[in-house]
């Protein structure tokens, strides 16, 4: 799953990891993905 944010490249998974880890601390991939969507909705 890659996902495109205005105005910014594709996150890939690397990516995706490091906002986990930015978001709060390492997260597998589901509290990561629930993570980012809440990030994203604010």
């Amino acid at each position: 799953m890659i996902f495109i944010l205005p105005g910014l490249k594709p996150i890939g998974m690397q990516e995706r990891f490091r906002i986990g880890d930015k978001l709060g601390g390492k997260a597998n991939d589901v509290s990561l993905k629930s993570k980012f969507v809440r990030y994203l909705r604010g």
